[in-house]
């Protein structure tokens, strides 16, 4: 069915549930952060594209402004980020001391507050519509080739700041924020598979508009995410898992029945800060003082948001097993990255997963651990390039 079907301030192309701007200037969105409507695309992004004004064009574009980078879920990062919050010579976040390692010169949370070099694109807002009816915001920046990025847990689309500036050079980044927070839509009922769909719209819709498959990059459940998505799509040329894709026994996912009794609790009684202080204090033991810290971090406001997403996102990954007929529908290169000192349950089942697909390529990371992609972000973004498009 071709045509357009309007909705709201937004018209919603029927044949594919894609949201593009009206005419003028709709009314501001109550998930919208920018909250100033849809305004024209900069100088910038129309160097490789025109914008599509026909009724059939599919994606919305809106600015916004960036916002701070998210922490790590939990582990010995988080306490390193608390103590540099605290100390005096480092800002908010200082540089850190490590004389370096294997895997680059380590600049360890100093990564999260770019330097004056390093600070991201202004980016575009855009969404799609997810079979089930949910919108999913994603923002776009850079200019080359379509990369899709694919946060965890809790996190949204700001978690990737620190690794944007050494993609936007090459790269056109489509930064998704999954169901559930940020600008992006939700359902009652949750589904892992519903986030696998809606990678998938986001996916088809780029390659759509832009007429070429595109790449894709998940992280820790994300990564389970991205993995989905490709076994719905065939647009999909690349595909690049950090320490997040299914396994044999996906009940090495799950957490203390006891701890997700007591998230759901706090969340039944709407204390959403509670959850996230629970979760680093089962998982990580942290101190009261670090807990300060975290909480006066720019990015809890985000974690908090997004609590309510913790246990259903977390019971989804203990249904995630790795299925042999599943994984040979995927034709996409497949790059598996671990950290060399992870204790992340993926990263001990990378074997399997690479047997499953057949096709993948494995590449640890030298005395890093889960989130190497932000704390030594430029040479990651050469191993990601590289594998992506042949040279970092």
């Amino acid at each position: 069915m071709q045509g357009t079907v309007r909705s709201g301030s937004r018209i919603q192309h029927a044949n594919c549930g894609i949201l593009r701007p009206c005419s003028g200037f709709p009314a501001p969105d109550d998930r919208d952060p920018c909250q100033h409507g849809a305004v024209p695309l900069s100088a910038r992004s129309l160097r490789r594209r025109k914008p599509n004004t026909q009724a059939n064009s599919p994606i919305l574009k809106q600015d916004a402004p960036r916002e701070a980078a998210s922490l790590p879920r939990f582990g010995p990062m988080a306490r390193a980020m608390s103590r540099l919050a605290r100390d005096p010579r480092s800002g908010i976040v200082g540089a850190s001391t490590d004389a370096g390692s294997a895997f680059g010169p380590t600049r360890g949370w100093a990564s999260l507050v770019p330097r004056s070099a390093e600070v991201p694109m202004e980016a575009v807002k855009s969404s799609v519509v997810s079979p089930d009816g949910t919108e999913i915001a994603f923002w776009m920046s850079g200019d080359g080739p379509p990369l899709v990025l694919v946060h965890g847990a809790p996190a949204d689309h700001t978690r990737w700041r620190p690794l944007l500036p050494y993609l936007e050079q090459r790269v056109t980044v489509v930064a998704i924020d999954r169901r559930g927070r940020g600008a992006s839509g939700d359902a009652e009922a949750y589904r892992l598979q519903r986030e696998f769909e809606d990678v998938a719209a986001v996916v088809d819709a780029i390659a759509g508009e832009r007429g070429e498959p595109v790449d894709v990059y998940g992280h820790s459940h994300g990564g389970i995410v991205a993995y989905g998505a490709a076994t719905l799509t065939p647009n999909i040329r690349k595909l690049v898992l950090y320490e997040g894709w299914p396994v044999p026994d996906p009940s090495i996912y799950a957490l203390p029945p006891d701890l997700m009794a007591r998230m759901d609790q706090l969340l039944g009684a709407g204390d959403r800060d509670g959850v996230i202080q629970v979760l680093f204090r089962a998982v990580e033991d942290i101190s009261d003082e670090d807990m300060a810290s975290l909480r006066a971090a720019p990015s809890w406001a985000g974690r908090v948001a997004a609590a309510h997403t913790l246990p259903r996102e977390i019971a989804g990954e203990t249904q995630a097993r790795v299925e042999p007929e599943q994984a040979a529908t995927i034709r996409a290169s497949v790059l598996l990255v671990t950290g060399e000192t992870s204790t992340d349950p993926a990263a001990a089942q990378v074997g399997a997963i690479a047997a499953a697909l057949g096709n993948a390529r494995h590449l640890e990371l030298p005395g890093q651990q889960h989130v190497a992609d932000v704390l030594e972000p430029e040479t990651f973004a050469q191993h990601l390039l590289e594998f992506l498009h042949g040279q970092p």
